[in-house]
């Protein structure tokens, strides 16, 4: 909170419980609760966002785009990954650093806020793996296949 305080930023969390890293998060003035029911489109957020921290959320896909720091918080990784697991290997295509605990945490959102290009040419290879198109236009080329079947 005291980071977040004296750069003037704010935390977002999605609705999951990391109880090992932050007890009791709502306590805090600069960190802001990010379900549907306060930001239905998380994506018109995204560009506002200094550094997205994130579990396993597909959510940092769309934020490769922007090229800005991103911290993974795999607290329960074996578990998720016996109950859910991965279409890829995570590890291979998370493109920042993984934090385990408290300390780890401020010491990677501190580097993140100073030293935002970090893992930029990483996080700009996996982008390329996911983004064919990265000019928008997504409409207008779906458009353009329809109009090509008749």
């Amino acid at each position: 909170h005291q980071i977040l305080t004296q750069r003037g930023k704010l935390y977002r969390i999605q609705p999951w419980n990391p109880t090992q890293i932050i007890l009791n998060p709502m306590n805090f003035t600069r960190i802001l609760a990010a379900h549907q029911d306060v930001f239905s489109e998380v994506q018109h957020l995204l560009p506002y966002v200094d550094v997205l921290l994130t579990d396993y959320s597909s959510i940092y896909l769309d934020y490769l785009l922007l090229n800005k720091p991103i911290i993974f918080m795999p607290y329960d990784i074996k578990e998720y990954t016996k109950y859910r697991g991965f279409l890829f290997d995570y590890y291979k295509y998370s493109p920042g650093p993984k934090v385990n605990s408290q300390e780890d945490l401020i010491r990677e959102l501190e580097t993140s806020l100073n030293k935002p290009n970090n893992d930029a040419s990483y996080r700009s290879e996996i982008s390329d793996v996911f983004h064919k198109f990265k000019n928008g236009g997504a409409c207008q080329r779906i458009y353009d296949e329809i109009k090509k079947l008749n």
